[in-house]
């Protein structure tokens, strides 16, 4: 946790820098890409903190009208090992974030495979896990065409 705590602080000193490498890249306007940049921090502390409640206690899934009264679900603390993550380009701090942050919260390590059209920005934010400590090769990247990278061999 205290790893994700750091690097979201990261994020928040680099929100200008990040801001112009999203608008550069998708061609946001500047405001746009600011308003992406600055909830990045707060994403990977939202991460952080839900990666600490997962205690293992059934919880009732009641709440949700398609479910049924007689369902639970459980929330174990138990990592998968390697996450692959291949995020899309049109929020690319945020959603890059929502698969790396959570992953890495849970305890997984990650290869990530972001946009061929916005790789610096999810770049940029690696580099906030890595300056934080992330032990190296807890995350990978690969840049690339989608065809290149999952063609089979």
């Amino acid at each position: 946790m205290t790893i994700l705590l750091c690097a979201a602080e990261f994020a928040d000193q680099r929100a200008a820098k990040i801001a112009q490498t999203i608008s550069s890249e998708s061609g946001k306007t500047i405001t746009e890409a600011t308003g992406e940049a600055a909830r990045s921090g707060d994403l990977i502390r939202l991460a952080a903190f839900e990666g600490t409640q997962l205690y293992g206690e059934p919880l009732p899934l009641d709440a949700h009208r398609g479910t049924g009264q007689d369902k639970v679900g459980c929330t174990p603390r138990q990592s998968c090992g390697v996450v692959v993550a291949i995020t899309p380009f049109n929020y690319p701090a945020l959603l890059v974030l929502h698969e790396l942050a959570p992953a890495l919260a849970a305890g997984n390590a990650v290869v990530l495979e972001p946009a061929t059209s916005t790789p610096l920005t999810a770049l940029e934010l690696a580099e906030c896990f890595v300056d934080a400590g992330l032990p190296e090769g807890v995350l990978s990247m690969l840049v690339g065409s989608g065809a290149v990278l999952g063609a089979p061999s």
